[in-house]
């Protein structure tokens, strides 16, 4: 079932960050959100990463717990336009109800960390945003 809600997930995200008319405007592009990053993809773009949800039910109801990862990369010059997504990205998402269906309803989302380092090219910029996400169903 974990897999399931991972896979809702995964698609909600991508619909409410792909859909985002000041993401595209930041980013300069209509697309800039990407699960899996090719190489030649334009920076800056936005790649949702890792989902790792686990059990959280108890007899009588189901849930899920855990967390999952945005990441953003950009080569401009200095930390801004990355920083400038990644506010976006805190906006879209942030304490927000994913409204998963199936019966799950968000009782968590909240971003628990957020930092931007600089690749080891020197050059690229990568925002890590990481959530926690914790659902209750029926």
């Amino acid at each position: 079932m974990a897999v399931h809600v991972q896979l809702i997930l995964q698609a909600k995200l991508y619909e409410i960050l792909d859909q985002d008319a000041t993401l595209q405007s930041i980013c300069g592009r209509a697309r800039v959100v990407f699960e899996n990053v090719g190489d030649n993809t334009p920076f800056p773009y936005v790649e949702i990463g890792e989902i790792d949800l686990g059990d959280f039910g108890g007899y009588s109801f189901a849930g899920f717990e855990g967390t999952y990862t945005i990441h953003t990369w950009s080569q401009a010059r200095g930390r801004k336009q990355c920083q400038e997504i990644m506010n976006r990205i805190y906006t879209l998402l942030h304490r927000v109800d994913l409204s998963l269906g199936s019966g799950f309803s968000t009782i968590a989302n909240i971003c628990e960390q957020s930092q931007t380092i600089i690749d080891s090219d020197g050059r690229t910029y990568h925002g890590i945003q990481r959530f926690k996400l914790i659902t209750g169903g029926n």
